[in-house]
């Protein structure tokens, strides 16, 4: 879960190529090693999305909600 903070860290300080991969980072970590906990990955990328939006990266928040989105149709979450 520490990539998934320091991400956001790093975007807040508009290092976003480094807040993707760090976010990236975070919901592959659970992916594979915390499978069932698997809706902490949409949260993950939900709350980035949000993040981007507030700093108005438009393309990539849409980008990544629809990651979320995914995901949480693959997984029934929604």
């Amino acid at each position: 879960m520490f990539p998934f903070i320091q991400g956001m860290i790093s975007l807040e300080e508009g290092d976003i190529s480094n807040a993707t991969e760090l976010i990236y980072k975070a919901a592959k970590n659970i992916e594979t090693d915390f499978a069932s906990q698997i809706h902490q990955v949409a949260f993950i990328y939900f709350q980035f999305a949000n993040s981007l939006y507030k700093k108005n990266y438009l393309d990539e928040a849409k980008k990544y909600q629809d990651l979320a989105m995914e995901i949480s149709k693959k997984h029934s979450l929604v």
